[in-house]
Order: structure tokens, then C-alpha cells, then sequence
């Protein structure tokens, strides 16, 4: 993926899921403690400037405090600020998940918090800022990619390396220049392509022949649209997968402007129980594929979500 130097963002998506030279992520995550302001003699903590946002979606609220301190990411370095959480609805979802959320965003999402308060930029854009007078990154592209399969991952800033996939890069521009958006014509489940089941069934009246679909790391999972769309599609997404009582072995994904399509095997989405699952799923495994609980008004159309599953 890329921030835009123009209208346009350039995703980077894998032909392989293969990654080398990849630690084992809870050795990374044991090794890695919370952030604690106190501890750092450079840090400077904005007590009065409390804040709280809500992630991802309304039910997952954080408040913390406005911090600024030295950040360093190889042998660049910055002065930044950002938002020190102290409050989570989860801290056992924390703990076991990572030490925080990574500012990657194309541009702010959210420029105040729920109470009008600024929210500080997103950690690579305060890197690459032109204007950033306590950088050493100030004006360069804020170029990274994001790789990830059910064991490891890495995040590569500043591009990407040739060298640590398998498969062609191939790139299609973003949809959206706020998020990381595509063009999916096409989802189906089944053995072969020809014969799987089509979840994307478009009504004959509507024009559209595309569902938008956000790349977003902070989703666990794919989530599919669970309405018709006001008729643009037959049936929601969702209930044609969730109805559907076959054995599947890949999920078949069509990206308009990519000439080959994405084929994932069933075994890479399926998840054991977790502490953000177990209530909805029990401890069953089963694919990571689950509804989009929110809807947008028309003209536009629900996005699929494309989670880090």
C-alpha cells in the first residue's frame, strides 16, 4: 500500500501468502511492554487534553491522554504526537493482541475526537509530513506495505521489498483517497471457480456491478454486507454464505482492474476462539467470515470488509 504523492493510491496486493524471515509474533508481543509516558525522560504528557474515540466502530470506545515524545523507526526519527490510551473495553484484548494501533492511514480519518478535541496525525504522515521541522523522513512518499499470514507478519515502510514474497506484486488504484478501498466484482466459495457459489448477486435493473471493500487490519475477519442494498443485490451477501451447507475449500475474489483474481484457501481463514469471538462463536473453528453490522444510505452501497484473516 501507499499514502498518495497524487489523487491516487497505489495498493500493493500478493499473489502469495508466503512471508520470510518473520518472527513468531508472541515472542515479539511478550517482549514488547505497554508504553509508559512516566518512564521515558523525553516524553511530554498534556494531562488537560484527555480524548476518546471510538475504533472501528461505536462499541469500542478508548480514552487516553495527549502524548508527544522521540519516535524512531530504523534511522529515522521524529518528534511526534500522539494518543496515549489508558482505558480499553477489553484490557485482556490488548494484552494478547498487541501494545496499540499504528497510525497507517492514507489521511486523518477522524481530524477531533467524539468531544471536538484535534486528534494528533497518523504516525507515518507525522513522519513524512513536508512541514515536520523535527523529522529526518520530512517529505518523502509514506510508502509501506502490510503482509500477513496465520502465523506471522511483517509491515515493510517505505515500499516494499522484492525479495520477501513469492508470486508478482500487483497494484490497482484505491477507490477512496481517505481509505484503502477496492473494487470487488466478484466473491464466490466453492472447490473451482466455474462451479462455486456466487455471494455477489447483482440485481438485472442496477447499474452497479461492484461492491467497494476496505482493507482494514484492525477487522479479525472478511465481513460481507448482510442487506440487499435497497436491491442492487438479490440476496444479502452474508445469508447466501451463511445458507450455503456445502463443503468449501477457497474463497474466490475478483478486484476489478487486476487481471488475475485472489483465490484464498479455506484453511488460512479458519480461527480458533478468541476473547473478541467466543461470545458470538463459542469455541467452535469455523472461517473467520462474519456480517457487516452497520449499513450505508443510499446511493451508496455497504463495503465488504477485507480483515487481516
Amino acid at each position: 500500500m501507499s499514502s498518495p504523492s497524487s489523487s491516487l493510491l497505489s495498493l500493493l496486493l500478493l499473489a502469495s501468502s508466503l512471508v520470510h524471515a518473520v518472527p513468531n509474533p508472541s515472542s515479539i508481543t511478550s517482549a514488547l511492554p505497554l508504553f509508559n509516558p512516566s518512564r521515558s525522560s523525553s516524553a511530554n504528557i498534556d494531562q488537560s487534553n484527555s480524548l476518546t474515540v471510538h475504533y472501528a466502530d461505536a462499541n469500542t470506545e478508548l480514552t487516553g491522554i495527549l502524548c508527544r515524545d522521540d519516535v524512531q523507526l530504523g534511522e529515522y526519527r521524529a518528534r511526534l504526537s500522539f494518543a496515549c490510551w489508558t482505558s480499553a473495553p477489553n484490557q485482556q484484548f490488548w494484552a494478547e493482541m498487541g501494545n496499540g494501533v499504528l497510525g497507517l492511514g492514507p489521511k486523518y480519518q477522524k481530524q477531533h475526537d467524539v468531544n471536538g478535541r484535534p486528534l494528533p496525525s497518523p504516525i507515518l504522515l507525522g513522519f513524512t509530513a513536508r512541514d515536520a521541522v523535527d523529522s529526518n523522513a520530512a517529505g518523502l512518499p509514506p510508502k509501506f506495505a502490510f503482509m500477513a499470514t496465520k502465523s506471522a507478519a511483517e509491515l515493510q515502510l517505505g515500499g516494499y521489498v522484492k525479495g520477501s514474497t513469492i508470486g508478482e506484486m500487483r497494484t490497482t488504484p484505491s477507490i477512496s483517497t481517505k481509505t484503502y478501498s477496492l473494487s470487488i466484482n466478484s466473491i464466490r466459495i466453492g472447490d473451482e471457480f466455474d462451479n462455486a457459489l456466487e455471494l455477489l448477486v447483482f440485481s438485472p435493473t442496477t447499474k452497479k456491478r461492484h461492491v467497494p471493500a476496505l482493507l482494514d487490519t484492525g477487522s479479525p475477519c472478511i465481513m460481507l454486507p448482510s442487506s440487499s442494498e435497497n436491491g442492487d443485490v438479490i440476496k444479502s451477501p452474508y445469508s447466501l454464505y451463511q445458507n450455503y451447507n456445502k463443503k468449501w475449500s477457497k474463497m474466490f475474489i475478483t478486484v476489478n482492474g487486476i487481471d488475475q483474481g485472489l483465490e484464498i484457501r479455506r484453511e488460512d481463514l479458519e480461527v480458533e476462539h478468541h476473547t473478541f469471538l467466543d461470545e458470538a462463536w463459542g469455541t467452535n473453528i469455523r472461517p473467520c467470515v462474519m456480517p457487516v453490522t452497520w449499513a450505508m444510505k443510499p446511493p451508496h452501497m455497504t463495503p465488504i470488509v477485507l480483515g487481516e484473516s
